[in-house]
């Protein structure tokens, strides 16, 4: 089917809304370049304007002309690789804790892809307003910074523009320690019941192909598999952010699989799966390489959380009657793999040896475990004092 008005000379670039198009002024440009040829030590946060311009090649050309450390967004997980060592780990508030500190050290900060919404500045406001900053995105950023040059328009172009007025320029990398992930923390009173998020997600990631794609659903599920599991080097990482994200990984890694035959894994909660869970139908129509984990704790868990830690956890709307969906799936779908997934070891066991069609594992996980957000911790921190 032929698209109406658009001749064959035309390119992705082209088809961009003409706000996305357009090149970054020249004096911007000069004045961005001049700022960072000062700048021994650098910070870069990518977002998902760098996916969406294609323009990972010139992220990473850019990072090592600079050599600058990088962190990531929350949806932008797969924007530079996640086993580069200037890589720092998640920004924002289901991020690295430690990148606050990497800020201290730098003499500049560079946002590229991105406006620094909360999910993105979260923990980061008061460095990110003392520190120089260079915004290349087709949108101003939100986060006021003095000084602060904006390179409005396209992110490849704009990338492409930096590097070549940027010259031969002393560098310093931030010398700190690894990225420092999380420890796994519970509501008071709680006897773990399952598997910690961060033991069954290590375990996940240790059998995921280098090309895969990932898709990764709201809620405790969504800010856990952020924060612990790494992009495949060659792949994808899809994440649901934004009001009305449950249930959205189910026809997300349907959409992923069908245009890329990639094998491609959901990780999604039950609360997500009880919205549209019964797409998994749609896979095994297909017989689509997908496998669907699902972390089970019987209830809405960030919910349950927020009972607890901002209402004093005198009563819950958010704990369901248990369930067994896996077995449940198998028993509708006897086509469909059920894989076992009790202990770390079997997960990996599991995952390493997938059938070619759909599959499915159900992850018993505890609704007292807190997931990696910032605002709960930080209340949990203040209750502590």
């Amino acid at each position: 089917m032929q698209r109406a008005n658009v001749n064959s000379h035309t390119s992705a670039f082209d088809l961009l809304p003409s706000l996305e198009r357009r090149a970054p002024a020249d004096e911007r440009v000069r004045e961005a370049a001049a700022l960072l040829s000062r700048a021994r030590r650098v910070l870069v946060i990518a977002g998902d304007g760098v996916a969406r311009h294609d323009a990972r090649p010139e992220l990473a050309t850019f990072v090592a002309q600079m050599d600058a450390c990088v962190a990531v967004a929350p949806d932008a997980r797969d924007v530079f690789d996640n086993f580069d060592p200037r890589f720092m780990g998640l920004v924002g508030v289901m991020g690295n804790p430690s990148l606050a500190e990497y800020l201290v050290r730098a003499d500049a900060c560079v946002v590229v892809g991105t406006r620094l919404p909360y999910h993105v500045r979260g923990g980061l406001e008061a460095e990110l307003a003392r520190r120089p900053l260079v915004s290349v995105h087709f949108e101003p950023s939100f986060e006021d910074g003095a000084p602060r040059v904006e390179l409005l328009g396209d992110v490849k172009v704009g990338l492409r523009a930096l590097s070549a007025h940027i010259g031969a320029r002393e560098t310093q990398t931030i010398a700190l320690p690894p990225p420092q992930e999380l420890v796994t923390t519970f509501l008071p009173g709680v006897r773990p019941q399952g598997l910690e998020f961060r033991e069954a997600l290590h375990a996940v990631m240790s059998a995921v192909p280098e090309d895969a794609n990932i898709v990764v659903d709201a809620g405790n599920t969504g800010a856990s598999a952020a924060h612990w599991i790494r992009s495949p080097r060659h792949g994808r990482f899809l994440l649901a952010l934004g009001m009305g994200g449950m249930g959205y990984s189910f026809g997300a890694g349907i959409g992923a699989a069908f245009a890329n035959g990639r094998r491609t894994f959901v990780l999604a909660g039950d609360g997500a799966f009880f919205m549209h869970g019964l797409e998994v139908h749609t896979a095994l129509q297909y017989r689509l390489p997908i496998t669907f984990i699902v972390f089970n704790n019987n209830a809405h868990g960030m919910c349950f959380t927020r009972e607890h830690l901002y209402f004093g956890g005198k009563y819950s709307f958010n704990l369901f009657q248990p369930s067994e969906l896996a077995d449940g799936l198998g028993a509708m779908f006897p086509s469909l793999k059920v894989l076992p997934g009790r202990t770390a070891i079997e997960i990996g066991e599991s995952l390493r040896e997938l059938p070619p069609g759909p599959a499915v594992m159900s992850i018993q996980v505890d609704p007292g475990e807190v997931s990696p957000f910032l605002p709960f911790l930080q209340v949990k921190r203040l209750a502590a004092k």
